[in-house]
């Protein structure tokens, strides 16, 4: 004799296992999606710490080069993950640029060397940001226009 009920709960059974594997499979997937998305925010405040320090240094070399009374303004993108900035070095010697970054719970601290001895600020929130760069009695200083 023919069972109708059992062909029914068969069928049931495949779509409620092909359901739960495709649940499994956009689990993984988001996953993936959201790994990719904080690699991808990691490396672009990477690449904006790299690329204003290489606007800084290439700044104070350039106004360190034309003497005195000189002065450039540089435009240079801070990412949310800064957290501290320093200009000058750590010894007599103050020819250095520091940007510290938290990336993924670990601080980085990146820097450039440049020609002259320099001082002043620079900001640690995220933004856009305009630097004046100026030669003052052969030192040069750095600060938020």
């Amino acid at each position: 004799m023919f069972d109708l009920f059992s062909e029914k709960s068969s069928r049931g059974q495949v779509a409620t296992e092909n359901i739960m594997i495709i649940g499994v499979m956009l689990v993984i997937i988001a996953a993936l999606a959201g790994y990719s998305f904080f690699m991808y925010n990691d490396s672009v405040g990477n690449s904006q710490v790299q690329d204003s320090l290489k606007e800084l240094r290439t700044a104070v070399n350039n106004v360190y080069a034309l003497g005195e009374g000189n002065a450039i303004v540089v435009e240079i993108t801070l990412p949310n993950s800064v957290t501290s900035t320093q200009v000058g070095g750590v010894d007599a010697e103050k020819k250095a640029i520091f940007i510290t970054a938290n990336n993924f719970g670990s601080e980085t601290r990146d820097f450039v060397e440049v020609d002259a001895n320099v001082s002043g600020t620079l900001p640690t929130s995220s933004g856009i940001y305009d630097i004046i760069v100026r030669n003052v009695n052969g030192e040069v200083t750095l600060n938020v226009v």
